[in-house]
């Protein structure tokens, strides 16, 4: 829990009273908002073009590998699904005779929580991805990387005949470089591939990021950027490069700017996003185990407002306020989740 967040006792959290309707967990995950870096081993042949073509034209969500399915980030950002939350079934017991059925006992969640969970303000920030990328955006970006040649090609600028760099002028503003580098014969440093990622952040205007490093394929380095907008933290509006043994950048994705924003939105608490569904927190009165039901018992170690990608083709992808959720829950291994802090999206205009 970040260390602005304001400290409350668990049952003392505000109740704003927003909608409390639950929506499946899918809807906050990132899913394919890192559709273009699951490419990354394409970009490295300088085809960027075709990994952003191939992937319906950069835009999230939209046909490429979702990152649910990348065992490399499924612990960072991406929201198990919910199996048993919201009505569903635990596996069934052994049977007791071959080839006898049972039935599922109905699962309960209760909550353990370290420390306290944080003060819900009464409202938040809600930003859009809907503009143009402008020319201009895509020059400073192409200097930071070192292309030359970048003409505009339509719907995209990009620097034929190699296409190192393609850049999307929609909406998200995709962009995706590679090229084919040296085989590195060694790691650079965490403080090197970090201020290597610089040039290229403040040419998108993001230089307030949050930067995490971990080793790559082939000695060299990941670096990951995750904007902080306003004072809120953010998972999805994301920049991830790879920097070889000797300090360069060889391939990287993310989008251009930042989303604008478009109005605040009241905010569910912590404490009612995470019982929407019926779960309970551990204490007087509610019971370690109940017979005729599976328990699960989650940890809560830390839980704080950040602001999460919602994709949306109708109107452009949003950036909305979500729960955090950091701990220990047998069905959700990466140990973090999201919880909704505002109504989505209308479901008929962005699914």
């Amino acid at each position: 829990m970040s260390a602005g967040d304001e400290q409350v006792p668990a049952d003392d959290v505000l109740e704003p009273g927003t909608d409390e309707r639950g929506t499946p967990d899918g809807r906050r995950s990132r899913r394919t908002v890192l559709s273009i870096a699951a490419a990354t081993l394409l970009l490295l042949g300088g085809a960027g073009y075709g990994v952003l073509r191939a992937s319906g034209n950069g835009s999230p969500g939209s046909g490429a590998a979702s990152p649910d399915a990348r065992p490399a980030d499924a612990g960072r950002n991406t929201p198990a699904a919910r199996p048993t939350d919201a009505g569903g079934s635990a596996p069934a017991a052994p049977s007791a005779g071959a080839g006898q059925l049972t039935t599922p006992l109905p699962v309960r969640i209760v909550y353990h929580l370290e420390g306290a969970l944080p003060r819900a303000p009464r409202s938040a920030p809600l930003y859009r991805a809907d503009r143009k990328v402008t020319e201009a955006e895509t020059a400073r970006l192409a200097r930071a990387l070192g292309v030359t040649g970048v003409r505009d090609q339509g719907d995209f600028w990009s620097n034929p005949p190699s296409g190192e760099l393609i850049v999307q002028k929609d909406q998200w503003g995709a962009w995706g470089y590679g090229k084919r580098p040296d085989k590195s014969t060694r790691l650079v440093d965490e403080d090197r591939a970090k201020a290597a990622a610089l040039p290229v952040l403040k040419a998108l205007g993001q230089t307030d990021s949050t930067l995490a490093t971990a080793p790559a394929p082939e000695n060299r380095r990941r670096v990951t950027a995750e904007p902080v907008i306003d004072g809120l933290p953010t998972s999805g509006w994301t920049t991830e490069l790879s920097v070889d043994g000797d300090g360069r950048v060889t391939s990287a994705t993310g989008f251009v700017g930042l989303p604008r924003r478009i109005g605040e939105a009241p905010v569910t608490s912590s404490r009612t996003a995470l019982t929407r569904t019926g779960a309970q927190f551990a204490g007087p009165g509610v019971p370690s185990e109940v017979p005729g039901t599976e328990t699960r018992h989650v940890t809560i170690r830390s839980v704080r407002l950040i602001l999460t990608y919602e994709p949306c083709p109708a109107k452009g992808a949003r950036l909305a306020p979500a729960w955090e959720v950091v701990g220990w829950d047998p069905a959700r291994p990466e140990g973090r989740w999201f919880e909704e802090a505002v109504p989505p999206e209308d479901p008929s205009e962005c699914l």
